[in-house]
């Protein structure tokens, strides 16, 4: 498996944590180094590739309300 990120993916991370301010969207954590956040993907890559580098299907979340949000998707999931 690669775990290399694009250059375009890289760009696309850093203006999205601009846009938001490296700050959560859920929690207000705020992180100028971009530590401790992520994007998360409103419509994921295997829903509609499409929409992968559209900035409006993307919040920053930090790591802990991010994983909260997939842990609650994949319970809607399995219902």
């Amino acid at each position: 498996l690669d775990q290399t990120i694009s250059i375009q993916a890289l760009i696309f991370r850093e203006k999205i944590f601009l846009r938001d301010n490296f700050t959560c969207k859920f929690c207000g954590y705020l992180h100028k180094k971009g530590i401790g956040i992520q994007i998360h993907h409103i419509i994921k890559k295997c829903q509609n590739k499409e929409m992968y580098y559209v900035e409006k299907n993307v919040i920053t979340l930090c790591t802990f309300c991010h994983k909260d949000l997939h842990k609650h998707e994949n319970k809607n999931d399995e219902n």
